[in-house]
């Protein structure tokens, strides 16, 4: 085998395909094929080589060469799936055929998501956020691009009902803020939600733990109150 196309598989590896982003990914792993001239024995149809030994034995040497490359850019349950077939060609018919129709839905489905993304009231909002922008960035690699002034408007009407003081004051803001600036101040009130609810704890926590303490010196008392009354008796 070519020592050079063996460096040139080691170098153009891929972030392995998990069955998400398809077409991204199929791109991809095109580019890399044909750095490696071996993307033809995926295109062609295997020719009937009769008596050209030589040529047979260069196309099953790429042949097997593009198909452990493509393997190896594959998730393992999914390496694990496609890798009794008997050609690259079959494998790449059959992604091909499973995540190419999948991926026309995943759109709409993607869509569908940020519309009833709802952020929990009960953990932090920033972190909920970069989820919402994670399917933000979903949607670009299917060519659907929304527009910061829309992202920010939607992340203001999806916070949470006892964010409604901090809704109003962003709405009411005269310039209209950026989508860092309102990433910025949602880290600055999850902090100040998170300070207050800690400190809220500690209280709760130190008015139990004076009950208790409470409770305690009050059994101990009657508890020698009760010692002292038996001594008396005898």
């Amino acid at each position: 085998m070519d020592p050079g196309k063996i460096i040139g598989v080691v170098c153009l590896k891929l972030e392995n395909f998990d069955g998400s982003n398809f077409n991204t990914w199929h791109h991809k792993i095109i580019f890399g094929m044909q750095l490696l001239n071996i993307y033809y024995v995926i295109l062609e149809n295997k020719p009937n080589f009769e008596e050209d030994s030589e040529t047979k034995a260069s196309w099953e040497r790429d042949d097997h060469l593009c198909k452990s490359y493509l393997l190896n850019c594959l998730a393992n349950h999914l390496t694990d799936i496609y890798s009794n077939k008997p050609s690259v060609k079959d494998i790449w018919n059959a992604l091909e055929d499973r995540y190419k129709n999948e991926e026309k839905l995943s759109k709409s489905h993607l869509i569908d998501k940020f519309l009833d993304f709802k952020f929990d009231d009960d953990t932090e909002v920033l972190p909920q956020v970069k989820e919402l922008e994670k399917l933000v960035m979903k949607l670009k690699d299917e060519k659907s691009t929304l527009c910061n002034t829309f992202i920010s408007g939607a992340i203001v009407n999806k916070l949470p009902p006892s964010w409604m003081s901090f809704s109003t004051d962003i709405c009411r803001k005269k310039k209209k803020v950026s989508l860092s600036d309102l990433k910025r101040f949602i880290r600055i009130e999850d902090e100040i939600r998170t300070r207050a609810k800690n400190e809220l704890l500690a209280k709760q926590k130190a008015s139990a733990n004076m009950v208790a303490s409470k409770s305690d010196k009050d059994f101990s008392r009657e508890k020698s109150s009760r010692r002292r009354t038996r001594i008396q008796r005898t």
